[in-house]
């Protein structure tokens, strides 16, 4: 499946809150229902439109990694992976996410 443009994205869900049906929105934009359904209501939550997901790790995250790993340099990945999940409960993290994320900061 290939990701939609942000633009298309916007022009579906501008039709959506003109009055346009699913179905005839669909149809225009050569789109199936369900993503219409999808970005509606992402749209609805405020939340940004476009393709992809979220990174796991923002620039806040990066630096509190970056002090954590100066602050016990010698502790396994596993043992900052573990540290990382009790900080953050609501989005934990596997061991290869963090190792990608360590990687990056060089």
């Amino acid at each position: 499946m290939r990701a939609c443009a942000l633009d298309p994205r916007e022009r579906v869900i501008a039709a959506v809150q003109q009055g346009m049906s699913h179905r005839a929105v669909a149809a225009t934009f050569a789109v199936r229902l369900s993503s219409i359904k999808r970005w509606t209501g992402t749209a609805r939550t405020g939340a940004t439109l476009a393709p992809g997901r979220s990174p796991r790790f923002d620039q806040h995250d990066r630096d509190v990694l970056r002090a954590r790993l100066e602050a016990a340099p010698d502790a396994a990945r596993d043992v900052h992976a573990a540290w990382r999940n009790r900080q953050h409960p609501d989005r934990p993290v596997a061991r290869a996410t963090l190792d990608r994320a360590i990687t990056r900061l060089g």
